[in-house]
């Protein structure tokens, strides 16, 4: 059994589903981006000004402060066993005994009256201890300060005749104080402009994709998928270059078919041209040297040599047609024609066929509708079908034809049976072939099928 099919893709007018997706534009994607990083640097700022005293205590951990408020507490014990605790001017003496970024104040033990004090002299004024009672210390410009200001020490000192509360504010962290603060901020602008350079570096490193991907087109691969990344404009060029490829790809691989069938044409052609050319010459060489018995064999052989042209000026003929259908683009122009008229051409080609004494049953439309085909090209396909069922089907056998139209489709349809004697099997296939682009070109579908002596065809065009 052979079996051949031809079936188009499409139909005309059918398109096919998209999907819509979210799309931002890079400007848009920059923007966000921005504002995003600009929120997250913030939140770092703020972040890193909340834990200022994990900084602090780092740096008394990695001993940068060597002070240490306890050693000087004992200091102060020391030397306050030799003080009354009555002795205003021996006391304020030792609250002095400090650098400028330590604080102390003396409180007695039992009452936890103030005695004497002194803030350090790194402070840019002077605060009294009703003032630090409101807390008015505690709001500095900085929570690093705010931290350091917090950090006292409150010890029991035994003087000679009494006891007292040692109070010591250990200040020497406002030495880094400004470090901590561009620390912070460098951190900052560090986290609040990473998002838009990893941002930036990745659609650089794209665009250079893209780039690498024309110059692979343009060496000839159009194999190679180009990769689409997100929703933008980008994406839309890579998908435009995707679409290129495949454009060119289709091209090239179209005009490599039709080098491939015309000279497949060639081949085909010089072959059956040569024998009805050597005939036609052996035939005209005994003419020409009278090597005929009589007048009768001489007509007889003139008979030979006009049937040879004819074989000829069919092949011709069908080399015409072939380089006519397959020189045709992959769109054609339809006409709105009514099915009547291409019915009546069917009918013609019918009585055409019962005149040369073939059986024929037939079953056509008479529906006066407005179908969408392109006339000409139609009868074409008709005109072949027709030649064929002359030339190879066998006249003692019914013929089938039936042509309807049914939900927007014209089906049309032909059997046959196979003349089995005195029959040259058509070598080319160039009349089925034509059949088969036309129907293509018309989005439809065709399927034709040799079944031992039964041939059969059958069309279906959406118009």
């Amino acid at each position: 059994m052979i079996h051949l099919i031809q079936q188009s893709s499409k139909h005309h007018g059918e398109r096919g589903i998209t999907v819509n997706k979210k799309h931002f534009s890079l400007s848009m994607k920059l923007f966000l981006i921005t504002c995003f990083s600009g929120m997250l640097g913030f939140a770092t700022y703020a972040m890193m000004r909340a834990n200022s005293l994990s900084y602090y205590q780092f740096l008394h951990h990695i001993s940068i402060i060597k002070f240490d408020p306890e050693a000087k507490a004992k200091e102060i014990q020391e030397k306050a066993k030799t003080i009354s605790i009555d002795d205003i001017a021996g006391i304020k003496k030792l609250m002095d005994q400090h650098d400028q970024y330590t604080s102390m104040w003396l409180y007695e033990y039992r009452s936890g009256d103030y005695i004497e004090g002194s803030f350090a002299s790194i402070l840019e004024e002077p605060y009294d201890f009703a003032e630090y009672l409101t807390l008015k210390l505690y709001y500095v410009q900085s929570d690093f300060e705010t931290a350091i200001y917090n950090n006292q020490l409150a010890k029991k000192i035994d003087f000679k005749d009494g006891q007292a509360v040692l109070v010591v504010n250990d200040l020497h962290g406002l030495k880094y104080s400004t470090q901590y603060f561009y620390i912070s901020l460098m951190i900052s602008i560090l986290v609040c402009i990473l998002p838009a350079l990893l941002f930036m570096h990745r659609k650089v490193k794209y665009i250079e994709y893209l780039q690498n991907s024309v110059e692979t087109i343009e060496s000839g691969d159009l194999q190679t998928n180009v990769k689409e990344q997100s929703h933008d404009e980008l994406t839309s060029l890579a998908s435009g270059l995707n679409h290129l490829r495949e454009t060119l790809d289709t091209n090239i691989q179209k005009e490599k078919e039709a080098r491939d069938a015309n000279h497949k044409l060639i081949t085909t052609m010089s072959h059956d041209l040569r024998t009805p050319l050597t005939v036609l010459q052996g035939y005209l060489e005994i003419l020409r040297l009278n090597k005929f018995k009589n007048e009768e064999t001489k007509r007889q052989y003139l008979e030979n040599c006009l049937e040879n042209v004819k074989q000829i000026r069919v092949l011709a003929d069908k080399t015409f047609e072939y380089a006519t259908v397959f020189d045709a683009t992959d769109c054609i122009k339809l006409e709105t024609v009514s099915l009547l008229s291409f019915i009546e051409y069917i009918k013609y080609q019918i009585e055409y066929l019962q005149m040369e004494e073939f059986l024929v049953e037939y079953n056509v439309s008479n529906d006066d509708a407005a179908i969408s085909i392109n006339l000409e090209m139609m009868k074409r396909v008709v005109n072949n079908l027709i030649s064929n069922i002359y030339k190879y089907a066998d006249k003692k056998q019914p013929v089938h034809i039936q042509c309807v139209y049914e939900d927007h489709h014209l089906k049309l349809s032909m059997q046959n049976t196979v003349r089995t004697t005195d029959v040259q099997t058509e070598s080319n296939h160039i009349g089925l072939e034509s059949v088969k682009r036309v129907i293509k070109l018309h989005q439809g579908t065709c399927y034709y099928n040799l079944d031992k002596d039964v041939f059969s065809i059958s069309i279906d065009i959406p118009c």
